[in-house]
């Protein structure tokens, strides 16, 4: 009997435990935009696009290239904003060098629990132009791994009782 109540507490308790991991969907997105007379490539992706419950960080990268070349357009400027529901939740300008790695601009940003649902990415002012991008983000919880756990210990309650010899009404 305390048996069946030590595991039925720990699984009362265990879901407490969970930490909730959020992702977006997909590693990135290719947008064609038009700077001036010139055609150019944004890529805008997060890294890891796969959660990975060592490291909490994930990465926005943020590329624009040539169209014909695919060469790194260097030096550029932009406008970065997420919404949610309406409201600013991440603004901030940036410079693309050309020196960060694979020639892209990255910012760290958490998507965390308030950031759940539809979030907009909004680039703007690309390279001092009028061109701008748009992209839907979906914010989701991933299943907790607490929750498999809970389901395996829960499965065992019937295995024990049975190898006891004992039966659960």
């Amino acid at each position: 009997m305390k048996i069946i109540l030590v595991v039925v507490l720990v699984l009362v308790f265990l879901p407490l435990l969970a930490n909730s991991a959020f992702g977006h969907g997909i590693g990135g997105e290719n947008l064609p935009v038009s700077i001036g007379n010139r055609n150019a490539t944004l890529f805008v992706g997060v890294q890891p696009s796969v959660f990975d419950p060592t490291n909490n960080e994930s990465y926005l990268t943020v590329k624009l290239t040539d169209g014909k070349t695919d060469a790194v357009i260097e030096h550029v400027t932009f406008m970065m904003e997420l919404t949610k529901d309406g409201k600013q939740i991440f603004n901030e300008k940036f410079r693309q060098s050309g020196i960060a790695q694979a020639g892209g601009s990255f910012v760290n940003f958490r998507f965390s629990e308030s950031n759940v649902g539809q979030t907009t990415l909004r680039i703007e002012n690309i390279d001092k132009s009028s061109e701008y991008v748009e992209i839907p983000i979906s914010v989701t919880p991933e299943f907790p791994a607490s929750m498999i756990i809970f389901a395996a210990v829960f499965s065992l309650i019937p295995v024990l009782s049975f190898v006891r010899g004992r039966r659960i009404a």
